[in-house]
């Protein structure tokens, strides 16, 4: 695994039937996970193109618990 604190370029594909969206911009390696069922990490956003961020935002509010 990269060493925390890594520099990476971050390409997350989204699809939801027919249509897909990428979300691109620089990150870095903020953790290490790694378990009996797991391994990964974990990436801080650092920089993304103002189009991710903004689709990201409305992904985020779409998928969050209604407030009452």
């Amino acid at each position: 695994m990269p060493p925390l604190d890594t520099p990476c370029q971050v390409n997350i594909v989204l699809a939801n039937g027919e249509m897909t969206h990428t979300i691109e911009g620089e990150g870095k390696v903020i953790r290490h996970i790694q378990d009996a069922q797991r391994q990964g990490l974990g990436v801080e956003f650092v920089n993304l193109d103002p189009e991710s961020l903004a689709y990201l935002w409305r992904v985020i509010r779409y998928n969050s618990p209604a407030e009452p």
